[in-house]
């Protein structure tokens, strides 16, 4: 709320000065609160985003403003920029709705690992996927067998040639075979893409 209350602020000063520095001070800010904030609400997260419009009318401005001093300016340069903002802000808000309609899944999907299952043995946990599901899974045995006494080991697990369609998804089984128990374990998306925008 701090770091939210900072962005606002600045962006605020922003209004009557034109201070490179604030610009920068309001970046950084929303970037801190968006970090920190990263297990808030999308609304919180959406208002600590909005205090970037300031800075940025005013950046575009200041360069539209000076292209149009120089008189090369073409008349279709702002409408192209304005495209390219429509997009990137599509593009984000995009991401920030997958992620947020994920997050809960994930959680699900983490317990689930806590009992040795994918998807675990919950009524939570079988709603993840849906009722019938094409799955490429782990081979039925590890690329090479552990061969040393360490309590730490890691090795590769080959992945199944062929998908296969299933009603009933238990994934990693035969890796969970070999699993005593997790003490700790958590799903996360690390990066991904809409593949043609397809949500």
């Amino acid at each position: 709320m701090v770091l939210m209350a900072v962005s606002w602020i600045c962006s605020g000063a922003l209004l009557k000065s034109n201070a490179i520095w604030l610009s920068l001070v309001v970046a950084i800010s929303v970037i801190a609160a968006l970090w920190v904030g990263r297990r808030q609400g999308w609304l919180l997260r959406a208002v600590v985003l909005l205090a970037l419009a300031i800075p940025v009318s005013k950046t575009v401005k200041k360069w539209s403003a000076k292209r149009d001093t120089h008189g090369n300016t073409p008349a279709t340069l702002a409408a192209i920029s304005e495209k390219r903002d429509g997009a990137v802000i599509r593009a984000l808000v995009a991401a920030e709705e997958t992620y947020l309609n994920l997050s809960p899944k994930m959680n699900i999907l983490s317990k689930g690992l806590l009992d040795l299952r994918l998807p675990g043995p919950t009524a939570d946990a079988e709603r993840v996927f849906s009722a019938t599901v094409t799955t490429v899974d782990l081979d039925l045995t590890p690329a090479a067998p552990p061969t040393g006494t360490s309590e730490f080991e890691s090795h590769p697990w080959p992945v199944a040639a062929l998908s296969k369609q299933t009603d009933r998804v238990d994934l990693w089984r035969p890796m969970f075979d070999e699993i005593s128990f997790f003490e700790h374990a958590k799903v996360e998306i690390i990066s991904g893409d809409h593949p043609d925008g397809n949500m």
